[in-house]
């Protein structure tokens, strides 16, 4: 019999899961949210993520649901969560709908997608300089996101961001500074452990903080003794005995 390492029934965190379910409820009504999910490594947020995801998933007003996740080894590679992400949700629209949802943002857009994004038939391409193409490309991803969410509300998730690129990064931190009344739910996660080890991540996230209102900001800390009670239940198939509750929280 295989061992397993994780309980298949999700356990505890009902209180962040009720946190998330009020931010997509307010998104779904028009009201634009902003989370940041944080904890070590370890403390579950990539599970917390799944089940929100598996959550929103049952709903019966259905989300859009954008995973953008950023990998070990992938920093120096710009926009690259944000590249993989998009080219998933743009390549499965018909060929109306992809021109909707781009609108406006085609030619900034294009730099990240060619392969979906032909060349203008008619007059020549809109440029920026370096200084300013960032600004342009979250411009023009939050253009679409905009006019996705006029469909049905929107729940994009960066997950690890302290993994990320520079280019995400600084991407996140426009999208989680912006307050506007529109259906978009974004969320970012990091590590807190990771983070503190890169002074650039930190330099992005305090300016995400810096902000007249600021996105809310859910910190995983260790489970209580009845969750890691219901985990280890999950996992064992019993319960645990006293003594094993007690090394599991020391």
């Amino acid at each position: 019999m295989p061992i397993r390492i994780s309980s298949e029934r999700f356990v505890g965190r009902d209180r962040m899961l009720s946190q998330i379910a009020v931010a997509l409820e307010a998104a779904a009504g028009g009201r634009g949210q902003r989370l940041l999910i944080t904890g070590p490594g370890g403390s579950g947020v990539s599970r917390l993520i799944d089940e929100s995801v598996l959550r929103v998933g049952r709903l019966s007003e259905p989300f859009t649901i954008l995973r953008w996740r950023a990998y070990p080894g992938r920093s120096l590679d710009p926009y690259a969560p944000v590249i993989i992400g998009l080219r998933s949700y743009l390549g499965a629209l018909d060929q109306r709908e992809l021109v909707r949802i781009i609108g406006p943002g085609a030619d900034a857009l294009r730099l990240l997608l060619p392969e979906l994004i032909p060349e203008r038939s008619t007059g020549p391409a809109l440029r920026v300089g370096p200084d300013r193409r960032a600004a342009w490309i979250a411009e023009a991803v939050l253009g679409v996101l905009e006019r996705a969410a006029d469909r049905q509300p929107v729940l994009l998730v960066l997950e690890d961001m302290h993994l990320a690129d520079a280019a995400t990064r600084s991407l996140a931190v426009f999208l989680a500074r912006v307050s506007r009344p529109d259906r978009i739910c974004f969320v970012a996660t990091y590590g807190t452990d990771r983070a503190r080890l890169d002074p650039s991540v930190l330099a992005d996230l305090a300016a995400i903080a810096d902000t007249a209102d600021p996105p809310d900001r859910l910190e995983l800390g260790p489970m209580s003794r009845d969750e890691l009670a219901q985990l280890i239940t999950g996992i064992e198939g019993q319960k645990p005995t006293a003594a094993l509750l007690l090394l599991a929280t020391e």
